[in-house]
C-alpha cells in the first residue's frame, strides 16, 4: 500500500510542479539622474500559461527609490523617443522589494528601471525572471494530425490484405471441393 501511494505521487508531482521560466535581469545597474535602464523581452506561445515576472530588486542609497515600468514595446518605443504619455502596463515605486509582476500574455515587452525623481545616481541589484505555469512546450497539432493519419493508413492496409487474404481463401477452397 505505501508503495502504491508513493508510485502515486510521483506520478502526479511533474503535472503538479511543471512550470518554467527564464532568467531577465541578474546585475547590478548603475542609473544616473533621470535615466532609465531597460529589460527587453517576448513572451512566446509556449510560455504564455500566466506569466509574470519574479524576483527582488535593491536600491542603493537606501534613501533613494526608483520606478518601475512595465511596457509594450510599441507603447515603449513612444515612451522613449518622446516622452508623451503612453498606456503603462504596470508601475511601481520602490527602495528594496520583491518584485511580482503579472504579463498579459503573448507579446513583446519592455520592463524599465527608471531613477527620475532622484537627486543622485543609484545602484539597482536586480534578479529578476519571466515564470509561467505548464511545461513550456506547444504540441503541435499538425504533428498530431500526421500521426492519425498515419496509423488510419496502415490500419486501412492491414484491412485490405485481410480481405485480400480471406478471399484468396475462400476461392481456393471453394475449387479443391
Amino acid at each position: 500500500m505505501r508503495i502504491l501511494r508513493a508510485s502515486l505521487l510521483l506520478l502526479l508531482l511533474p503535472g503538479i510542479s511543471a512550470c518554467g521560466s527564464f532568467g531577465l535581469l541578474d546585475d547590478s545597474l548603475e542609473i544616473g539622474v533621470g535615466l532609465y535602464r531597460f529589460a527587453a523581452f517576448r513572451i512566446n506561445p509556449e510560455n504564455a500559461d500566466r506569466p509574470r515576472i519574479d524576483g527582488w530588486l535593491s536600491v542603493e542609497p537606501d534613501t533613494a527609490s526608483i520606478e518601475i515600468l512595465l511596457f509594450h514595446v510599441d507603447d515603449f518605443e513612444r515612451w522613449a523617443s518622446s516622452g508623451e504619455d503612453v498606456d503603462t502596463l504596470w508601475f511601481a515605486r520602490t527602495r528594496a522589494d520583491s518584485v511580482r509582476i503579472p504579463l498579459d500574455g503573448i507579446g513583446d515587452y519592455r520592463l524599465v528601471l527608471s531613477n527620475r525623481g532622484n537627486y543622485a545616481s543609484v545602484r539597482v541589484a536586480a534578479d529578476l525572471s519571466v515564470e509561467f505555469s505548464g511545461s513550456g512546450v506547444v504540441e503541435d497539432p499538425l504533428i498530431s494530425a500526421f500521426h492519425v493519419a498515419a496509423a488510419m493508413m496502415a490500419l486501412s492496409v492491414v484491412v485490405i490484405l485481410v480481405f485480400g487474404v480471406a478471399r484468396t481463401l475462400r476461392r481456393g477452397g471453394s475449387r479443391a471441393r
